[in-house]
């Protein structure tokens, strides 16, 4: 009955139909729905329970309002998760004043206050190792891709002008207003390098996207209007100025690791991002004698291929000499058979040499053996 003139305050009133749940989305999850995570508005008791780590017991003992909801015949419970956080938080809050009592009862007032401050201290130097740990391993990566040309030794007393700085590093006129001038007092300024190269290093890092086009339906990467200095590096052949940027990014480093060490238990913090960094390097050497290793093997099969290929091809021109060797004779056989044919021809006669010398040849041809000119004649008159 109560439910009854729940739903009917609900929907007699506009103010309680404005902010009735039942116009959310989540009014259509069942109970044995999957467990969906909301951030705001409603949600069904066991999402509410998943979602903030209570239990059903704990909301009802929380006395949180509630609207039963049905759907295909099942009944169930939705919450309000803002009433959820707020009973959450209230839990937390008790169960710290318990253990804070606890600790009082134990240490007494002053060994709690103690206590508050030695964790508070440890947690916020818990923090800043975790905060310096990263910092190397970003600047230790960061030297390590700078370095391939080299690095610089120190950058103290160089200084760079306006149009130098605009060239090489890509600072504005009015980018360069911001630094302090070497000696103001000149009409062309000179700039310290460092604080040059910071500018440049700080600019924030545009990367390129991807794009597709409308028309053809492609995907198009789109490079973008100004690259980060060490990618413009990169893709340049500046050796002197990669060498630079190289020695200020080692600087960053060598600061970050002074407050490291100035740190209680600072060495565990550069080991650990040694350790790090070294592992990632591994990994791209390994990978790298894996590659190469493919590509030695690719080259060695393509020679293998080559040689086969050259020693096939000398054995078939070396055959089709030998067949054209048997089928053709050469020139000192030519003029041997031919001198044979002239002496067979002298020898039956002078006249009919000619003749029997093709006759001799047509009946070779023809299977028979040679005849003489007076035999020729003979079957001729027969």
């Amino acid at each position: 009955l109560r439910c009854c003139l729940d739903l009917a305050v609900s929907l007699l009133c506009p103010a309680n139909r404005a902010n009735s749940p039942s116009t959310l989305r989540v009014s259509k999850v069942r109970s044995d729905a999957p467990i969906q995570l909301i951030m705001s508005g409603t949600a069904s008791v066991k999402n509410a329970c998943a979602q903030f780590g209570l239990t059903e017991e704990q909301i009802a003992a929380g006395r949180i309002r509630c609207q039963w909801r049905s759907m295909y015949g099942s009944r169930y419970a939705v919450v309000n998760l803002a009433d959820v956080r707020a009973l959450k938080k209230r839990l937390v809050e008790e169960e710290n004043e318990k253990k804070k009592q606890a600790l009082i009862s134990e240490l007494g007032e002053d060994g709690y206050r103690e206590k508050v401050a030695k964790d508070a201290l440890a947690h916020k130097l818990k923090q800043e190792k975790e905060r310096l740990t990263k910092s190397l391993e970003s600047s230790l990566r960061a030297v390590l891709a700078a370095c391939g040309n080299g690095i610089a030794p120190t950058l103290d007393g160089l200084s760079i002008g306006k149009t130098a700085a605009k060239s090489d590093w890509n600072i504005r006129p009015t980018e360069l207003g911001l630094l302090t001038a070497v000696d103001a007092t000149k009409k062309q300024p000179k700039y310290h390098l460092r604080d040059v190269i910071r500018l440049a290093h700080e600019k924030p890092h545009h990367r390129a996207t991807t794009a597709i086009v409308v028309s053809t339906g492609r995907r198009v990467v789109q490079q973008p209007k100004e690259q980060h200095i060490s990618d413009r590096l990169k893709s340049t052949d500046k050796v002197a100025q990669s060498k630079l940027y190289a020695c200020f990014l080692q600087d960053i480093y060598l600061n970050e690791r002074a407050k490291a060490d100035s740190l209680e238990g600072g060495e565990e913090v550069v080991k650990a991002a040694f350790e790090e960094i070294r592992g990632s390097v591994t990994k791209a050497v390994m990978k790298a004698k894996v590659e190469l290793k493919a590509e030695e093997n690719r080259l060695s099969a393509l020679d293998s291929l080559e040689g086969s290929s050259g020693k096939k091809r000398a054995a078939s021109n070396e055959e089709e000499s030998e067949d054209d060797s048997e089928k053709k004779p050469t020139a000192k056989k030519r003029r041997k058979v031919t001198a044979a044919k002239k002496k067979i021809a002298a020898s039956n006669g002078g006249v009919g040499k000619v003749a029997g010398v093709t006759d001799a040849s047509r009946g070779r041809r023809s299977g028979r053996g040679p005849v003489s000119y007076a035999e020729a004649n003979s079957e001729d008159e027969t």
